[in-house]
């Protein structure tokens, strides 16, 4: 087979040396690193470890008494890999051969194969649940991934926080703060003490200095205020432009009332006297 055109690999020391990339490039393989605390990111060549690894663990555990090596054991491991079914749906021995070889029922096979087909099939079931674990956890986590807006939103140079893993038996911690070199996809380049470092975008978080915080709080505070008391004068001064016209058009509005009554009222006329006089007397 030819070599691979990417490797994936962690970020150790003899992974991210100089001679280990030429030796690939040599060979036209494309090296990829991953960030530092972000082991689940590797991709697939984990996933795939973690299987073989348990269903070697499941052979061995049902092979123990018999004489077989341990080379034997992970071609073992290897096949029952092959002949299951991924997440894609898709068996590596079809893809290859066209065909499933299956076990004749002509001719009992010998005690030794019946008890390595039991393993294999044991093996088997225990992939095809881990693969359908991954698979609900791999919906789940598209569903419900991180939120990375903010720390791609940051400018250049900005101040973050790292999350560092500590030993075994310890939780980790949010340590800084250090500076934003830049950002490529879901990588930032972080400047630490030893050096640029690659970190996730889900290891990093901005860094909010509370003092800033409270000052620019303050200011704010401070310019309402202005703003406020600026509104309260312009508000007492048209209230007093207000009642100084107020003060003016009554005296006006009187004037012209009175002329109106007098127009409107009719001039008062002498009403006659009934008053009866005496009567005269005659002679």
């Amino acid at each position: 087979m030819p070599p691979p055109d990417y490797i994936v690999t962690d970020a150790g020391s003899n992974f991210t040396g100089k001679e280990f990339h030429l030796c690939a490039t040599s060979m036209a393989v494309c090296v990829k690193n991953i960030p530092v605390e972000a082991h689940w990111s590797i991709g697939l060549v984990e996933r795939y470890h973690a299987l073989l690894r348990r269903s070697y663990e499941i052979i061995y555990q049902e092979l123990k008494g018999e004489s077989l090596s341990r080379d034997n054991i992970l071609q073992m491991a290897v096949k029952s890999i092959n002949d299951t079914a991924g997440p894609n749906r898709l068996i590596p021995t079809l893809l290859v051969f066209g065909a499933f070889p299956r076990m004749t029922q002509l001719d009992p096979p010998a005690l030794s194969i019946i008890q390595r087909a039991s393993a294999i099939r044991k093996a088997m079931e225990e992939i095809s649940k881990l693969k359908a674990k991954f698979k609900v956890n791999d919906a789940l986590n598209h569903r419900n991934g991180p939120e990375t807006s903010q720390v791609h939103e940051l400018p250049l140079n900005s101040v973050v926080l790292v999350w560092r893993e500590a030993k075994s038996g310890k939780p980790g911690k949010w340590k800084g703060p250090h500076t934003l070199i830049g950002i490529e996809d879901e990588t930032c380049l972080i400047e630490l003490p030893s050096g640029p470092t690659k970190f996730r975008s889900t290891s990093v978080r901005p860094y909010y200095n509370i003092a800033e915080i409270s000052k620019n709080n303050d200011n704010d505070n401070s310019t309402n205020g202005e703003s406020n008391n600026t509104g309260k004068d312009e508000s007492k001064m048209s209230i007093n432009t207000n009642s100084n016209d107020n003060d003016n058009k009554p005296q006006v509005s009187g004037q012209k009332t009175s002329q109106t009554e007098q127009q409107m009222t009719a001039p008062r006329r002498n009403q006659p006297r009934t008053r009866k006089l005496p009567a005269r007397s005659t002679i």
